[in-house]
């Protein structure tokens, strides 16, 4: 193997430096698209048209749902039960003073005891005779009562109007006191717990009637225990009640008859007069007040449309009515709730916002030659609630699909779903289903498997392995010439100093005589020898001869 020289051992570092950087520029970010697409949502507008990107929030929308009356109530929500829309709320997860919505609360207990004992609410009896701590602990209070006094026995039914209509403190007691046993503190637990089950998170029972300001709860919360108070057909029954005849009892000597504080279930009331259309829609409520203001949850319908509404602390200005009247009389939380279904039963409208006969939008196809995309059916017909005067473009639809699917798919396949959204509200949601057959080309399906290896993550993979060892290898051999050559240069720059130091001293060698070879003897001549003379031969040579 030939040697590579550094210089050229520098470029092939570099190219493979440089080829790890574009390996890692086109390194895949992100999740990788699966055979059907990678799932998204993508928000589009009515017409179908996409949003900016892919998952992108609609800008701010215009609140579609505000209503043309402004409560001056601390906290409200309200929402309509048909849809199970919020189309108005303020503070609705602020915990306010509940007062005597307490109560609506320890009914419902009550009426599920005695529904679990198989007896009827006329069926059940409780004596007060032995109950004074009721009394005492209303003692001095100025609560509200239903005249029910000690020794009397009464059934829950009774008990149950009293704790709703004259929002009675005393009835409210004696209820706890039969579903518990005597044990208040146990009756509390169960009232938080039943909150809780009921999805309540802002609010917390520490009495059964509402005297206690620790009491608190939140307009959003108390929409969720109207709901399940109205639920309880008994209890709905006694709340729409203007009035109940008690019947003569131990220490009354004949009927009585005690009165909501509902006024707008009353129609000689200046409220039921103010909002006479609206007042007769109203079902039912409760109201409660501890000082200058007042709570009242409420349920009203009208013309197939429903609303629970929950005001909370609505000061006693708040009511241009209760000016008139005496501070006992004034009712702002009732005022301000029938303004808002007096909004909300002229303004919004349930109507169609998805029609299961028309395409909502279309999803590409792949591997097909027959057609490039196909069309998307919702699964149901949703219904919304939306104001009389707003056009369905207005809605926002919200789908929830593959980037693309791949033939052959049949007609009625789900592949997604769409949520509707108005004004930051959800509408509602359906499954979508492919509309028809769309089969699949071998050819495009082969060429695209092909497509993919070339393109997939094992592919990269192994091309980035083997750069990666190209890379190490040349910068091995890189550093082996390197060490070689610095080797090189450490042995010529030793040879080069140790020419440059003095030589030591020779010593003469001795001369050794050259070994004789058999070589005959020379004779000494002392004299040259005689000249010939002519004619005369020469004498015999005695060397050749070997004689001496």
């Amino acid at each position: 193997m030939k040697k590579l020289l550094p210089v050229k051992i520098g470029q092939f570092a570099i190219i493979g430096l440089l080829s790890l950087l574009l390996c890692a520029a086109a390194w895949p970010q992100g999740a990788y698209s699966t055979a059907g697409g990678q799932a998204t949502a993508v928000v589009f507008s009515a017409s179908g048209a996409g949003s900016s990107e892919a998952g992108e929030e609609p800008e701010a929308e215009a609140d579609l749902f505000a209503p043309d009356y402004t409560p001056q109530a601390e906290a409200v929500c309200l929402v309509n039960e048909n849809s199970g829309l919020v189309v108005y709320e303020k503070n609705a997860d602020a915990p306010m003073v509940s007062a005597s919505l307490v109560k609506m609360m320890t009914c419902i207990l009550a009426v599920e005891s005695v529904q679990k004992a198989g007896q009827t609410l006329d069926e059940v009896l409780v004596d007060s005779t032995d109950k004074g701590w009721v009394y005492d602990a209303l003692y001095g209070k100025n609560a509200s009562t239903a005249d029910i006094r000690k020794g009397e026995i009464l059934s829950v039914r009774e008990l149950l109007y009293a704790a709703l209509l004259p929002s009675a403190n005393e009835a409210a007691l004696l209820l706890a006191d039969y579903v518990s046993i005597g044990y208040i503190p146990n009756f509390i637990y169960m009232m938080n717990a039943r909150a809780t089950a009921l999805g309540c998170t802002g609010t917390v029972f520490t009495d059964p009637n509402g005297l206690d300001e620790g009491n608190v709860t939140t307009a959003r919360d108390m929409t969720k225990i109207t709901r399940a108070f109205f639920s309880v057909p008994e209890l709905a029954e006694i709340a729409a009640a203007a009035s109940y005849e008690m019947a003569a009892h131990e220490k009354h000597d004949a009927p009585y008859f005690i009165h909501t504080t509902n006024r707008l279930l009353v129609p000689s009331s200046p409220y039921y007069n103010a909002f006479k259309k609206t007042a007769g829609c109203v079902v039912g409520g409760k109201t409660g007040s501890l000082g200058e203001w007042q709570n009242f949850a409420s349920l009203a319908t009208q013309d197939g449309m429903t609303y629970i509404c929950a005001v909370l602390h609505s000061p006693n200005a708040a009511d241009p009515i209760g000016a008139d009247l005496s501070p006992a009389q004034a009712r702002p939380a009732l005022y301000e709730s029938a303004a808002l279904y007096n909004w909300a039963f002229a303004a919004l409208e349930v109507r169609p916002a998805l029609d299961v006969t028309q395409p909502v939008t279309e999803i590409r196809v792949k591997f097909s030659t027959q057609q490039g995309s196909v069309r998307l059916m919702p699964g149901d017909d949703v219904t919304a609630l939306l104001p009389k005067e707003a056009g369905n473009d207005q809605i926002r639809r919200h789908y929830d699909l593959p980037e693309y699917l791949e033939a052959p798919v049949q007609a009625g396949d789900a592949v997604g779903s769409v949520t509707l959204v108005l004004a930051g509200q959800v509408l509602g949601s359906t499954q979508l289903y492919v509309e028809k057959d769309v089969a699949r080309n071998g050819l495009l399906y082969a060429l695209d498997g092909v497509g993919q290896f070339f393109t997939s993550l094992y592919l990269r993979v192994l091309v980035v392995t083997v750069l990666v060892a190209a890379a190490l290898f040349v910068l091995v051999m890189f550093l082996l010439n390197r060490h070689k050559a610095q080797k090189k240069q450490r042995q010529a720059a030793a040879a080069q100093n140790a020419s440059r130091l003095p030589r030591p001293a020779q010593q003469p060698q001795p001369t050794q005589r050259p070994r004789q070879q058999n070589v005959p003897p020379v004779q000494s001549q002392s004299r040259p020898p005689p000249a010939r003379r002519p004619g005369r031969a020469a004498p015999p040579d005695d060397r050749r001869s070997g004689t001496r």
